[in-house]
Parts: C-alpha cells; sequence; structure tokens
C-alpha cells in the first residue's frame, strides 16, 4: 500500500494517471499526423477546414506507433523510478519498452528489492519487450510485472471491446464511450539465477562442516570417554580442539541464509566466501589434531577442492553478467576490464590462502595465513562493489 505522506517525487502514480500523463498526452503531441485533419496539432487555435459542430474528431497518431510508461514501485509502494517513451519505427530495440528498460538502466535506482513495476502500453507486450522487462525486474529485485492497457467499449457492438491500440488511437476523438485502462494480466518475476547458485553452494558447504564438525564430535567422544582414548590421546597427540572451532563457519552460513533469504546477492557471496574460509580454518585445525601434520596437509588439498572457490565466483558472475548485458559503449568496455581485474584479483587471493592453509605445520594463527584471509577480504569487498555498483 503507497505512503500517504510520500514526498511528491515518491508518491506513486495510478494506472490511470500513468495512461493520461505519459500515454494518451505522449501520443498527442509526439505522435505523427495519422490524417490531413490531424495536422491541426501542428497550428495550434487552428480549426480543420471543413469542421462542424458535434464532429468526433480524427483518430491521433500512426497505428503502428505506440506509447508506453512505465513506473517502478519499492515494497512499500513508493516511487522509485519512472520512465516513458515511444515506437516510432525500426526494430526491437526501438520499441517503447526497450527504450524505457534502457533509460532506467541508466539513471534508475541500483535495486528495489521486493517491489514491482507497473507498465502501461497502448498494446500487450511482445515477448522481446517482457523478456527485457521481466530481465531488468530480476536484476533490481522487483516480484512482480503488472501490464495495463487502455480499453474501450466497441460503438457499433454492446458490451464488446475495441483493441487496446484502437481504444488509444481513439481517444482524444468525442465517441461518447470512456477511454478507460485495465489490468490485463501480471508476470511473477523468478528470483535471480545467481542465488539458487549461491545457495546450492551454500548447503554444499553446510553439509561439509556438518559431516566434519559431527565427526570431530565423536572422536571426542572417544578421546574422553574411553580409558584406551583417553590415555592415547594424552601420550600421542596434542590436546583435543574444542567444539567451538566450528562457530564461525556455522555462524557464517547463518549469515549466508539471511542474505539469500533477502535476496542480496552481494550480501550472500561475501558471507558466503568467508564462510568457506572459517570452515577451512576449522578443518585444519580439527584434521591436524586427527591425522598429524603431513596427513592434515593432504586431506586439506581434497577438501579444499571439494568446496572450490570457483564454483562461488561462478555463481556471484551471474550477476555481473546480467549487469553487463544493460551496458553498451564505452561503460560496458570499462565495466567488464573493472570486472575482470578485480575477479582475478579475488581468484588470485583465495588460492593464496588456500595454499596458505594447506601448507601451514601448526594448528594455530599464522602471520602469512591472516595476510592471506586480509586479502581475501578486501579482495571480494572490492569485488562486490563493482558488480553491483550498476
Amino acid at each position: 500500500m503507497a505512503d500517504p505522506e510520500a514526498p511528491p517525487l515518491a508518491a506513486p502514480l495510478s494506472p490511470e494517471e500513468m495512461w493520461r500523463q505519459a500515454v494518451q498526452s505522449q501520443r498527442g503531441f509526439q505522435s505523427s499526423p495519422s490524417s490531413a485533419a490531424d495536422a491541426i496539432r501542428q497550428r495550434p487555435a487552428t480549426i480543420p477546414p471543413g469542421a462542424a459542430a458535434g464532429d468526433k474528431g480524427p483518430k491521433v497518431g500512426k497505428g503502428f506507433e505506440t506509447f508506453a510508461g512505465v513506473q517502478v514501485l519499492d515494497k512499500d509502494g513508493r516511487r522509485a523510478a519512472f520512465g516513458a517513451d515511444f515506437f516510432g519505427g525500426g526494430g526491437l530495440d526501438e520499441h517503447a519498452e526497450a527504450r524505457i528498460v534502457r533509460g532506467l538502466e541508466k539513471n534508475g535506482p541500483a535495486a528495489v528489492q521486493h517491489g514491482r513495476m507497473i507498465v502501461v502500453v497502448e498494446t500487450d507486450c511482445c515477448p522481446s519487450c517482457e523478456a527485457r522487462l521481466t530481465a531488468y525486474a530480476q536484476r533490481k529485485g522487483l516480484r512482480e510485472i503488472e501490464i495495463h492497457v487502455p480499453e474501450r467499449e466497441s460503438l457499433r457492438e454492446a458490451g464488446k471491446m475495441v483493441t487496446p491500440k484502437t481504444a488509444s488511437t481513439t481517444s482524444l476523438m468525442d465517441t461518447g464511450k470512456p477511454t478507460t485502462v485495465r489490468k490485463l494480466r501480471s508476470i511473477s518475476v523468478p528470483p535471480p539465477v545467481a542465488l539458487a547458485k549461491l545457495d546450492a553452494f551454500r548447503i554444499t558447504l553446510l553439509n561439509q562442516v556438518n559431516f566434519y564438525s559431527s565427526e570431530h564430535q565423536a572422536e571426542r567422544q572417544l578421546a574422553t570417554d574411553s580409558f584406551v582414548g583417553y590415555v592415547t590421546n594424552r601420550l600421542f597427540n596434542p590436546d583435543i580442539p574444542e567444539m567451538m572451532i566450528w562457530n564461525n563457519a556455522y555462524a557464517r552460513l547463518t549469515a549466508v541464509e539471511r542474505e539469500l533469504r533477502h535476496e542480496n546477492v552481494k550480501g550472500a557471496f561475501k558471507e558466503l566466501v568467508l564462510a568457506r574460509l572459517q570452515y577451512l580454518r576449522a578443518l585444519r585445525q580439527y584434521l591436524t589434531w586427527k591425522d598429524g601434520i603431513e596427513g592434515a596437509g593432504t586431506a586439506m588439498i581434497t577438501a579444499i577442492c571439494a568446496v572450490a572457490a570457483v564454483l562461488i565466483l561462478g555463481a556471484f558472475a551471474l550477476a555481473a553478467d546480467a549487469i553487463g548485458t544493460a551496458l553498451t559503449g564505452l561503460l560496458a568496455t570499462e565495466q567488464a576490464t573493472a570486472t575482470a581485474a578485480a575477479s582475478a584479483r579475488v581468484a588470485a587471493s583465495l588460492a593464496q590462502f588456500d595454499a596458505a592453509i594447506a601448507s601451514t605445520a601448526a594448528g594455530g594463527e599464522t602471520v602469512g595465513l591472516r595476510i592471506a584471509q586480509i586479502e581475501v577480504e578486501t579482495a571480494v569487498d572490492e569485488y562486490v562493489e563493482i558488480i553491483m555498483s550498476r
């Protein structure tokens, strides 16, 4: 529901207001003349030859011309963006909706989580335009698209409605039948594919943490509850790591789940990378105690491959690809260059961390490992800011 106290620029327009202010009025002033009589628009305060009182007046514009308005609302019903344009000829890129989407990408908000889009157009969206609108909505976090069209009853057949385009081109005529706006259909916008990919990796990582922490718990019980286990452990192994070593990994995975629930790709990616780091840290401590230094190193290499960081990068790259498709020209080139450089830095920092944690002899903290983790965190921050900035 819209906020009645919203500032004027944030107050939403109803579909009827969008029709009058952004579609019908623009057809009246921007479309090409539909007939000689329609050229009156080019000569203000001029009456067409032969005009008489009571005439209905001419249609406005050509039939192929299509005008549209698009409004983006946030989850509270406030207007976050608005665009209007028209199709006057050309290919799919010149359709009104396609032109509007390009304008919104350039000047609109970076994200409108759980918002919706209202489209008022003179005829239902073509498949190409629907795909563009859906892709834009998906990138911005919108959950629904409403398509509205003009409507008028036929002058010849009572109860029958003319086509939306006819209703629009004749809407300025004195037909005796009002032109209204009706909701044609709604489109449910699926969540970004990147979210599903990140969630799949979260589940994989969670399973790994559950497996090794459960094994850790069992080993602790065996080492402390039986006399033989206790003596063996005290004679041949260092102190058993506390179960709390897994807490940071679980906390980060909980944070990942929270960010995914809020459909925050940026936050989910960052927390997932950090969850992986904390998991490997805990696993290294546990395996060093369980298998010894040499055995732990071999096992860590296997564990690192099982939760390869490239899978996280691949999932988040979907968000980068989606954003990149909306950019053109120099901006797209600069964005692609910056993205590639930042992605390479993340990959290199993760490889450095993996190598450090696999080769470190002791289970405790080392300077090299800490430096490697800081580099990962810095690289990830830089990467997400570049990707999600546009």
